[in-house]
């Protein structure tokens, strides 16, 4: 297994884009630059609570769920519906190639 994080695909432009299409269209003024590297910044933390055994084995889209619900608090993102927090979550899943 090997990391093609940020060598094959654009996550950053990726989540950015995602995240102003979707703000606009729910009006929300926020950066969305900060945002997602806030929530790229969150998975060395999640992942090192699992390897010191504060969480037990965990997938990457509950810690990526994890790490959202607590930026939406810091962000103030209020009345998402659980779809859009799936949906969210997933945009890992849909990031474009480099």
């Amino acid at each position: 297994m090997f990391d093609i994080f940020g060598s094959v695909v654009d996550w950053r432009s990726s989540v950015i884009a995602e995240g102003m299409a979707w703000g606009k269209a729910k009006g929300l003024n926020i950066s969305w630059a900060e945002f997602a590297d806030r929530w790229r910044l969150g998975y060395q933390p999640a992942m090192d609570k699992v390897r010191n055994g504060t969480l037990p084995w965990t997938r990457l889209d509950d810690l990526h769920r994890m790490i959202l619900e607590d930026l939406l608090t810091e962000f103030k993102i209020e009345a998402l519906s659980e779809d859009e927090k799936v949906s969210w979550t997933h945009v890992w899943r849909r990031l474009n190639p480099i």
